[in-house]
This record gives structure tokens, sequence and C-alpha cells, in this order.
């Protein structure tokens, strides 16, 4: 089939403008990322449009925690074993996850199971969201720009990067953004290298908190899926942290349910 000279004209046109364009991207910018922007006006979707800063900032936290001399080891363990135990084995998107979080939208299968619904959000998923979409209303829309971005910070970023950019960034109460402002508002300094397993549990059950209030049921859930994924874990002094911040009007609530779960 002979194609007509204008076609191939067309062609050589789009193949030098996709080149042009390809120079022009910025760091950590692909074609790819570009493509998910595209989609998100056509779904009607905003993302944020200074990626570029966003990144940079957020980079710029990673090192100065790392200037700092803070070992992050415990929240990221803590982290990956609470919110997403296959963090490690995944490329941003856990089908098994997705999966179970369709399954549990039926009444039926959650009787079943005992379960309440679940969600299916990975942790790169939870950073794409916290840093790049400006728009939370429309769910399903937001959920698919969220799997593709995930899939983009997976190529830019190794898991340790991932995880740190999470911690500096995502909510751990009200206004609360990042380790340094989380350790400032729970413990009253910044001035930490470590935490204590108590003190890490606490933070990662905190995350995305938006209100201040807390569910006994919910922690002791959380405090015995730490006793039995992480290796070493002591939850000795957690109640007594969690009274504290009780007292001080930090958290709402009981905590003297936990002192059961401590063992």
């Amino acid at each position: 089939m002979t194609v007509p000279w204008w076609g191939s004209a067309i062609f050589v046109f789009a193949v030098f403008a996709l080149l042009f364009r390809h120079r022009l991207l910025d760091f950590h910018e692909t074609l790819y990322l570009r493509f998910i922007y595209l989609l998100a006006t056509i779904l009607r979707t905003r993302l944020l449009v200074d990626f570029a800063g966003i990144l940079f900032r957020s980079k710029l936290a990673v090192s100065e925690m790392q200037r700092l001399e803070f070992d992050p080891a415990r929240l990221r363990e803590l982290l990956v074993a609470l919110e997403d135990q296959r963090f490690h084995s995944h490329a941003g998107i856990d089908l098994l996850a997705l999966g179970r979080a369709a399954l549990s939208c039926f009444p039926r299968y959650r009787r079943s199971r005992g379960t309440m619904r679940s969600g299916a959000s990975t942790i790169t998923m939870q950073l794409a969201r916290t840093l790049l979409v400006a728009d939370y209303n429309k769910t399903a829309r937001r959920k698919v720009l969220e799997v593709l971005l995930a899939r983009w910070l997976e190529r830019q970023f190794d898991k340790d990067e991932i995880l740190d950019l999470y911690l500096v960034s995502v909510r751990f109460a009200v206004g609360v953004f990042g380790i340094p402002a989380a350790f400032a508002h729970y413990f009253g300094t910044t001035d930490k290298r470590s935490t204590s397993d108590a003190e890490a549990f606490l933070l990662i059950e905190r995350l995305s908190s938006v209100r201040n209030g807390i569910r006994p049921d919910k922690v002791i859930a959380q405090l015995r899926r730490a006793q039995k994924r992480v290796p070493d874990f002591s939850s000795l002094g957690t109640a007594a942290l969690y009274q504290s911040l009780i007292a001080s009007g930090i958290l709402v609530g009981d905590a003297s349910p936990l002192e059961r779960a401590e063992s």
C-alpha cells in the first residue's frame, strides 16, 4: 500500500516533535508523566502542576532528615508492616489488595470474613496522592491517576527513597505534615535521632489522621499486627505514651484498654 506524501510528512513531523518535546523534559519528567497529566485533564481531575518543585522540596526535607542523622529504620519497618506488607515486592500497585478491596464492597463478603471495607492504596499510591493530587473528591478517577502516578514514582526512586519521601510528606495530624512536624506536635521536640518502638508505633498509627480522637479497638488491632509482623517489636510503654498525650490534650480518648494488648 502506497503512503501519500502528506502522510509521510505528518509522521516525520510527529516524530521530530516528540523528540523535541523529550529534550525539553525536566529532571524526573517523562513522556509517561505528561500522558498522565493529559489524562487528568480529560478526566477533569486536577493534579498539582509544579511537580518538579514539589519533588525538590520533598527531597530537600529528606536531606535535612539525613543531615540531622535521624534514623528512620524502625519507622520504615513499621510503615511497611502495617500499611503495605508487599511494598518491597510490588511495583507500586498491589493487585491482591485491589481484589480484596473490590470484594469488601459487598456486605455479604464482609460479614463472612468479619472484616470492614478495606482500601487498596499502596504506600506509593498514598505518596502520589499526597504529593501530586489536588482533587480528592472524584474518587474513581483519582484512583486511576494514583495507580499511574505510583508506577511513575517506582521508576524514579528506589524503595527506601519512596519510604523517606513518604515520611517527610504525609499528614500525621490536622495541619501536621512530615516527621519533624510530627515530632514537634507529639513529643515537643525536633531534636531526636531515633524513636522507641512505642513512639514509632504511635506515629504510624496516626498516619493521615483527620481528628485527634483515638479508637482503642483500632489501635489494639494495629498493635497486635505490629507484634506479629515486626521482629523484636516491643509494645511496652505504648499505653503510657497514649495516656500522656491524652492528659496533655493532644489526643482524645481512653488509652486504658491498650494496657491489655501490650504483653
